[in-house]
């Protein structure tokens, strides 16, 4: 329940689902109310095999004071940004060419505690780091032997930033079988990259 329930009446519900035709079982999906329950939104559904994260109540209740979010998309092809809170969503990139491996594809995104002055947000794959400094349109990657040739039960998905520290801040990264990797983003080195390219726009009928 939102924390200004008295004046906004939103009340978001996280529920699991079952697509029979599909055989998925026990997906989940996130529906927002903004009329105290008596209508319901869809908006944003996670599969049991993908690596999309749902939307926390914190990022969206109440309205953030920084409107702009980003999130995995895609099943974790690619990646959307909000510039509303999180009521509506972009898909901003996605990889030029699906990942071989479910787990190399995107499994966190975050932005810098710097946005609103540098434009920058990083994408975790599961053996790539990927920065974007113009909001998601061109991307680097980041060149470190640590992160690469990782498989399936030692893949990174988990991508944190630290708070702005004199100017930088610090990036850390996860991984299943309990490693953790600590980068530098002014100090790393990056490299251009065309892994991740904007989709194509749909022609109108």
């Amino acid at each position: 329940v939102s924390p200004d329930y008295a004046t906004d009446s939103t009340v978001l519900a996280y529920t699991y689902y079952s697509n029979l035709t599909q055989r998925e079982l026990d997906g989940q999906s996130l529906f927002r109310s903004t009329d105290g329950g008596e209508h319901w939104t869809l908006i944003a559904q996670k599969p049991p095999q993908g690596a999309d994260k749902l939307p926390q109540p914190k990022d969206l209740l109440p309205l953030p004071e920084e409107p702009i979010q980003f999130q995995i998309a895609e099943y974790g092809k690619g990646i959307a940004r909000s510039t509303d809170g999180g009521v509506t969503w972009e898909t901003l990139s996605v990889f030029r060419e699906p990942p071989a491996e479910w787990w190399a594809g995107i499994q966190d995104v975050a932005p810098s505690p710097a946005f609103a002055q540098d434009a920058t947000v990083y994408a975790l794959g599961g053996d790539a780091l990927y920065r974007s400094t113009d909001g998601g349109t061109t991307w680097q990657r980041l060149q470190d032997e640590r992160i690469g040739e990782r498989d399936s039960g030692t893949y990174f998905r988990v991508l944190a930033v630290s708070p702005d520290h004199d100017g930088t801040h610090d990036l850390f990264l996860g991984s299943e079988d309990g490693d953790f990797l600590v980068v530098r983003p002014d100090k790393a080195r990056w490299e251009e990259t065309d892994a991740l390219v904007s989709p194509t726009p749909t022609p109108s009928p």
